[in-house]
């Protein structure tokens, strides 16, 4: 199973709010070779580290494609670049935001690509989609099961489902 994260909390250069942002992405995958096969709810979240930036619309989508890995990441942050993200600080507010969380059961270690996404499990807006997706889902590397992973998560994330 190949899933990707996707996030906003933004609003566009076209005035699209960050719901809208994300289901643009949806359809710009179509373009470059990635299909959505199933689409979790959209969930609001605050931000991580919490700050003052808006809270965050995010999701998680299963796709198909030939691509690999690194391609595949090629193509995210094409779409990132092309819907207007700017890349100029960590943690910061974003028109979009694309991470490839797992791709199958592979673990890849590069400098610019690591999977499955290293912060998966410290994360509740990436946890609750992937479960929806995949309710007996279990991490590649460590073999803990999604359950687990949302059980141990420490207090004070905020989340809340938006849109079913």
């Amino acid at each position: 199973m190949i899933i990707i994260g996707l996030g906003s909390n933004l609003i566009s250069n076209i005035g699209n709010k960050p719901q809208k942002n994300c289901q643009l992405a949806l359809e710009k995958m179509r373009e470059v070779d990635i299909f959505p096969i199933k689409v979790s709810s959209f969930f609001e979240s605050a931000p991580l580290p919490f700050s003052a930036q808006p809270w965050f619309v995010n999701l998680a989508v299963s796709v198909r494609t030939n691509l690999t890995p690194h391609k595949l990441l090629n193509a995210l942050l094409s779409i990132e670049r092309d819907m207007g993200r700017k890349r100029e600080g960590k943690n910061e507010p974003r028109v979009i935001d694309l991470d490839i969380l797992v791709f199958n059961e592979m673990i890849v270690k590069t400098n610019n690509l690591v999977l499955p996404h290293p912060r998966i499990n410290d994360r509740a807006f990436v946890l609750y989609p992937i479960q929806e997706l995949n309710p007996s889902w279990e991490h590649p590397v460590s073999g803990e099961n999604i359950l687990n992973l949302i059980s141990n998560l420490g207090s004070g994330q905020l989340i809340r489902v938006i849109n079913r």
